[in-house]
């Protein structure tokens, strides 16, 4: 049986890890996803059997997420302000879509607080 909660807390180390280590994955997921495999143990000769010995995307982002958006104490964040007004702007799209608002999702109350055009 899999221990699936030990096995995030795990993720959550090497995610929490990584950002301290390494400032520019607090900007990219890509380059913070390819640092956490190979702290996994991925490489390019690893059959395919064993990617099950990394984790899915979904839960190192998630982890990023978790880290930087902790209310209490949030951790790692991003050092370039275009990266945090996308993130912004993505996070008030999916908001508004998934709550069943349809009124213009990009407008330009989101541009405007985030300074992005």
């Amino acid at each position: 049986m899999v221990d699936h909660v030990g096995r995030e807390l795990e993720v959550n180390e090497i995610v929490l890890q990584v950002l301290a280590e390494e400032v520019t994955t607090r900007n990219s997921d890509k380059l913070l996803l390819l640092k956490v495999w190979f702290k996994m143990g991925w490489n390019s000769n690893v059959p395919f059997e064993d990617l099950e010995k990394i984790s899915s995307p979904e839960s190192i982002t998630r982890c990023r997420r978790q880290i930087q958006n902790d209310s209490n104490n949030p951790r790692f964040l991003p050092t370039d302000p275009k990266v945090i007004a996308a993130r912004g702007i993505k996070e008030e799209q999916l908001r508004a879509y998934y709550g069943g608002r349809r009124d213009d999702i990009i407008n330009e109350y989101i541009y405007r607080k985030y300074g992005v055009q």
